[in-house]
């Protein structure tokens, strides 16, 4: 039952003999053997540094195998958990037992980075028809932004159409961990006015143009800088001749959007002139709307009919007239209300333009 300590630290194997006195008699002697056995060598690689948001994984690099890992965030399966270890270096150490017992271990340090802190700022709507955005809200700088309507960082409200859309900016900073942040981003219809088709009257007449819009706040016309819905413009500072006008109209969004006519001014009197033709009489005149149009020739032609009212509306239209030699053609125009039209036929060789009047 004593102990005693050999003072022995080497490796090898000591012969000891212990005796025993009792009463000042001394037993015989008994040999015991002491071996000391080397420790196992082991050893564990280095770890490569992981990101926080990385999947838990299996500790592997400690050598001879079949030893235990410990250390924080390592579970008694050996698998190492970043999120549970937290950023921050941590120590890993491998312990292992050879076939008599004799136990080693040794230490490595797994570094586990946090994510980069990535934010969005908040992206102003915009219009349908506006141009592509670059867009520069993400940070830090120098991630990349996707979603729909977005292609090389550049957004654009055309290709997204209209509605609310998601966009997502992905940065990942120069320990290869990434992270992201989403915005909104809402794009909005533009008005569509819609001036109507292009339209004629004579020098004197007045066209009405209207470019009233539903939802429209403001309207800008050019040229002439008239701020109303509609306006009217004759021949006036214009002179005959084709000329374009163009409506801005914005909504309450701050969209713009625009639409453009023709009108063209002639001047009507005396005219008369269609080469090839002998006559064209428009009876009755004055009528109530069921009007007819006789035409005689020379020789077959082509005409084309077209009768305005007193906006420069086109209220009754006729293509590619064939005439051989004399031709009857009837225009109702008994849903017209009282006023006066313009009769116009014409083609390549001249134009024919005579008043007609309506009375209910």
């Amino acid at each position: 039952g004593n102990t005693f300590a050999t003072g022995n630290t080497a490796t090898g194997v000591y012969t000891y003999y212990v005796t025993q006195t009792d009463d000042g008699c001394e037993s015989l002697a008994t040999m015991v053997t002491l071996t000391i056995n080397e420790l196992p060598v082991v050893g564990l690689s280095t770890f490569s540094p992981v990101c926080i948001d990385v999947a838990a994984f299996v500790l592997s690099g400690g050598t001879p195998a079949g030893g235990v890992y410990s250390g924080t965030g390592v579970s008694s399966d050996s698998i190492f958990d970043p999120a549970i270890a937290g950023a921050g270096t941590h120590d890993i150490t491998y312990t292992y037992m050879d076939a008599i017992g004799c136990t080693n271990d040794t230490t490595q340090t797994i570094t586990v980075y946090d994510l980069p802190v990535v934010t969005f700022d908040a992206i102003p709507d915009v219009c349908l028809n506006d141009g592509p955005i670059t867009l520069t809200e993400g940070m830090p700088a120098g991630g990349t932004y996707s979603g729909i309507g977005v292609a090389n960082n550049v957004f654009d409200p055309m290709v997204a159409g209209i509605g609310t859309h998601t966009i997502t900016y992905d940065y990942t900073d120069g320990n290869g961990c990434g992270n992201t942040a989403d915005q909104t981003v809402t794009v909005t219809d533009y008005p569509h006015p819609s001036l109507g088709p292009d339209s004629s009257a004579c020098i004197g007449q007045t066209v009405i143009l209207d470019a009233t819009t539903a939802g429209g706040v403001s309207y800008e016309w050019y040229p002439g800088g008239e701020t109303t819905a509609t306006i009217n413009v004759d021949s006036t500072g214009y002179g005959i001749g084709t000329h374009m006008f163009i409506a801005y109209v914005t909504d309450g969004n701050g969209c713009r959007g625009a639409d453009t006519v023709n009108v063209e001014f002639y001047d009507c009197t005396g005219i008369g002139e269609l080469t090839g033709v002998e006559n064209i009489s428009l009876y009755p005149n004055p009528g109530q709307g069921s009007v007819s149009l006789r035409i005689d020739t020379e020789k077959p032609m082509t005409v084309n009919i077209k009768v305005y009212n007193n906006r420069g509306v086109i209220v009754f239209e006729e293509q590619s007239i064939n005439v051989a030699n004399s031709e009857l053609v009837r225009m109702d125009l008994s849903a017209q209300p009282s006023g006066i039209y313009m009769v116009n036929v014409y083609n390549e060789r001249g134009r024919w333009i005579e008043k007609l009047v309506i009375r209910k």
